[in-house]
């Protein structure tokens, strides 16, 4: 691979890694405005990509339904108990308690908890508009 081709590479990492962490922080924002428990608020991390504005957080559902769009949402298929190990896992991993942890870190330490693996290949998503069907895997 060339020089060119490689950084090319690696910049593209970056902001889809940067674009992940963002959404998930405008994620918990959006929990912590509306009172959530789970989560913690982190004042001043949120950012819209539309504006490049600090803390301007866009509800598209209320957006949608303003302009009379109606989406099909892709559906959780994971059972309450499989979500709360994950989360257990989450939190153990979270030193820091903002929410936030590196996806491969986080993806690493599921794949060696046993109650995990035990349903690794279950049926998580059902994508939205298609019959597919996506495992954790």
């Amino acid at each position: 691979m060339n020089p060119a081709l490689e950084f090319l590479v690696k910049t593209r990492r970056q902001k889809v890694e940067f674009d992940v962490e963002d959404d998930f922080r405008q994620m918990q924002e959006t929990k912590a405005s509306s009172g959530h428990p789970d989560a913690m608020r982190a004042s001043g991390m949120g950012r819209s990509k539309a504006s490049g504005m600090t803390g301007a957080i866009v509800d598209q559902e209320a957006l949608d339904q303003q302009l009379g769009i109606t989406r099909e949402k892709s559906k959780c298929l994971l059972l309450p108990s499989q979500i709360e190990t994950m989360k257990e896992e989450f939190g153990l991993m979270d030193k820091y308690n903002d929410g936030i942890l590196k996806r491969a870190e986080f993806i690493k330490r599921l794949r060696m908890d046993m109650k995990v693996v035990d349903f690794i290949d279950a049926e998580a998503v059902r994508v939205a508009g298609s019959r597919k069907v996506l495992t954790l895997d």
